[in-house]
């Protein structure tokens, strides 16, 4: 009985915002139902940290590991002018989404009615 070597891992690529299609900086605004089915106001933000998960590619020689976004993000709340005014607020005043339910911006937008929308 022959024990199967682990194809050799040739490359591995890290997520990297300024290569791979994300939302990631994008600012947006989501609503939120209540118990009864009732929506709320639009709660502003931006999306700051992006869920991911690693594939692996069969590439010549082996494989290669990439990492890619599942479409789930972290948003920090608050209503900007833009992802550089998100960036530079201060510490003590950031508030986020709990990262442990992120937000599926394009599933939420395409609900009747949509649940969130790019600002």
């Amino acid at each position: 009985r022959r024990i199967m070597a682990a194809p050799k891992v040739v490359e591995t690529v890290e997520f990297d915002a300024d290569i791979h299609a994300s939302r990631l900086g994008r600012l947006v605004k989501v609503r939120h139902r209540d118990e009864g089915g009732e929506l709320s106001e639009w709660s502003h933000g931006v999306c700051t940290w992006a869920e991911t998960q690693w594939i692996e590619e069969t590439v010549p020689g082996g494989v290669r590991k990439v990492e890619i976004p599942t479409g789930g993000y972290q948003l920090q709340w608050g209503l900007f002018e833009s992802v550089e005014s998100a960036l530079q607020q201060k510490r003590k005043r950031q508030k986020f989404s709990d990262e442990k339910m992120p937000y599926y911006i394009e599933e939420l937008m395409e609900l009747d009615p949509p649940l969130a929308a790019f600002t």
